[in-house]
């Protein structure tokens, strides 16, 4: 109710007036009211009346009720839900009666838990129970996590310490709290030298990023795991600018905080442990061994320009250039590179995964399986773009290995990249800016909301075979959020846009970039009624998908305003693997993965499903 003005300030006068418009005021004996303010049932029913009243009478969810039942029935029983609704409608050939009971149980307001009315079935169609993102794929099973951490997608942050643009934004602890709050279980620290404080600091370099204590952030996460000791394995990325005796102060910070917590690599493996193997624990991710320059760190390849000049961040030397506040940053000569630091033995055995330099899929597939690769989102097309068989080589070398990528040091903004096309690839650590609230975030997001949103998702690029059409429809919303999740405003007018995300199989690419597939739908305007629209007579829109092991669909909600630049309202996306077709609900998110002011946000669809094969 809280969504469209014009409902909030009339909100008393139509409680005032229930009778009115037939709501059914609960009294005792005395013709009393039994209690101050109205119960569950009557709010919810006031809820669907005033959506009635909005609508003139005309309920996409009545119109379902009577195409299902007949327009002549006001109820119907466990029966009628298994056979003109689960099993005709949704699809679902193995329902059962116990399954409409609980339907019943949950929603039916008549009483003698025997049937369900049609407002009722209504709130039904729009509930979680309902949701198209099917409900048990989004629990959490314990029982696939029992192969090697190369068989998953792990849930991963790039420079996790920013909470805004590259170059000038403040680095926070808060962020790596919020981080594995969302399920991140690969944190990624800049580690320097302190200048004066002559401790190790956390920081972007060659920019006016703020520093933090990279002790700090250890002790983040150590109680982050103290409090969910079950918790997957988290793993910290270090890159690692520190000369000796800070890689010496580093790994006595390590053990001394985290003690049993961190996972000390043993002799040299033929397999990797899975996650459910080092569940509680903290893995290190890092170089072993000193090198020459092998173009795996691209951040510190970029340049910018800085008020007409450029500046290369790959520079050593001290320099100092004002930036639009005012500010000036400057890089101290004294700091190590990464790429050319000799690596403190005390750090390097308590180091799991070794960062290598690529050269081809042939040398890399040949070392130990702790060994892994990491590039940016430039380099891994580059490597694609080589030499055609590179698209099958690099999933056959994560099959046993890793892979990281991550942003290029060109998106100064934290923008991200799509990621569609890298899981496609078998990378396990796709790394994005979680600060950015974007649509790739959003991708990221809603492939993590499988198994019980715990940070790692077993991959299935082989279990889909052959070509999945997809036929969608979207019917109506409800309680849509105003844009950017504002409490109030002005009253919305929105329709959807319907995004595939997908990696073509049956087109030959010129280009790596080329295989990444992106079709969009989008429906009509409704104007003036964010609360709950209806698209009535909406299209239906058609997609082939072509790899439905990665492929992800993204619904956004759009705020068309004339005159002006439309809003974004809210956005989710849903693993094609995950979908469930029938008649279904689309729930919605805010930015850190729960509901908070979208919890009552919803869309209804119709989705049909052909050649779907299930998730093995």
């Amino acid at each position: 109710l809280h969504s469209e003005p014009q409902y909030r300030h009339s909100l008393g006068q139509r409680m005032r007036r229930g009778s009115k418009i037939g709501l059914r005021i609960s009294r005792g004996s005395n013709g009393h009211r039994n209690h101050c303010g109205i119960n569950f049932h009557e709010c919810t029913e006031l809820f669907q009346r005033i959506k009635s009243e909005q609508n003139d009478g005309k309920q996409v969810c009545d119109l379902i009720f009577n195409e299902l039942f007949g327009e002549g029935r006001e109820s119907v029983t466990a029966e009628d839900i298994v056979q003109y609704f689960l099993i005709e409608r949704q699809g679902n050939n193995d329902a059962t009666t116990d399954e409409a009971k609980n339907i019943i149980r949950l929603y039916g307001s008549s009483g003698d838990g025997e049937s369900i009315d049609r407002m009722s079935f209504g709130q039904y169609l729009l509930s979680a129970e309902n949701d198209l993102f099917d409900p048990a794929k989004q629990r959490f099973d314990e029982s696939v996590l029992n192969e090697s951490l190369s068989e998953y997608f792990i849930n991963s942050s790039h420079n996790t310490y920013l909470t805004g643009d590259q170059m000038q934004s403040k680095s926070s602890l808060e962020a790596y709290a919020v981080a594995l709050h969302r399920g991140c279980k690969c944190l990624e620290l800049d580690c320097f030298d302190g200048d004066k404080t002559g401790a190790v600091v956390v920081y972007h370099s060659y920019t006016a990023t703020s520093k933090i204590a990279f002790v700090d952030i250890v002790r983040v996460v150590k109680k982050y795991i103290v409090a969910n000791p079950e918790t997957l394995p988290i793993i910290l990325s270090l890159d690692n600018h520190c000369s000796s005796p800070f890689q010496e102060m580093m790994a006595v910070i390590l053990k001394k905080e985290l003690g049993e917590i961190l996972y000390h690599p043993t002799s040299t493996l033929d397999k990797l442990p899975s996650p459910r193997d080092l569940a509680g624990k903290v893995l290190l991710k890092g170089r072993r061994t000193s090198g020459k320059d092998d173009g795996l760190s691209e951040t510190t390849k970029a340049s910018v320009d800085i008020n007409g000049r450029r500046v290369s961040l790959n520079d050593r030397i001290s320099f100092a250039s004002p930036l639009k506040n005012g500010t000036r940053f400057a890089k101290d000569a004294t700091e190590t590179p990464s790429n050319s630091v000799n690596l403190a033995p005390e750090l390097a055995e308590i180091t799991t995964f070794n960062t290598v330099r690529f050269k081809d899929f042939s040398s890399a597939a040949a070392l130990p399986v702790t060994d892994m690769v990491s590039v940016s989102e430039s380099k891994f097309l580059r490597i694609l773009n080589q030499n055609e068989q590179n698209v099958t080589l690099w999933k056959s070398y994560n099959r046993q290995h890793m892979t990281r990528t991550y942003p290029s040091g060109t998106r100064l903004d934290s923008s991200n990249f799509n990621p569609v096309l890298h899981w496609s690839e078998g990378c396990q650590m796709v790394s994005l800016n979680y600060q950015t609230d974007d649509s790739e975030m959003a991708i990221n997001d809603g492939r993590f909301r499988e198994n019980g949103g715990c940070g790692y998702v077993k991959q299935s690029l082989n279990n889909y075979p052959g070509i999945m059409n997809l036929k969608i429809k979207v019917l109506a919303g409800s309680c849509l959020p105003h844009p950017f999740g504002e409490p109030s405003g002005e009253v919305t007018s929105p329709y959807v846009i319907l995004r595939l995300h997908d990696v073509t199989t049956t087109t030959r690419a010129q280009k790596s970039e080329e295989l990444l597939k992106v079709e969009e739908r989008k429906t009509h305007t409704v104007q003036d009624n964010g609360f709950c629209p209806q698209w009535t007579d909406a299209k239906e829109f058609a997609f082939k998908v072509e790899s439905p092991g990665v492929a992800m669909l993204q619904f956004t909600i759009i705020h068309s305003d004339e005159g002006f630049i439309d809003d974004k309202m809210c956005l989710t996306a849903i693993p094609v693997r995950c979908l469930r077709q029938g008649l279904r609900s689309v729930q919605f998110y805010d930015r850190n993965c729960q509901h908070g002011s979208f919890a009552f946000a919803r869309l209804l669809v119709s989705v049909e499903i052909e050649q779907h094969i299930p998730w093995k």
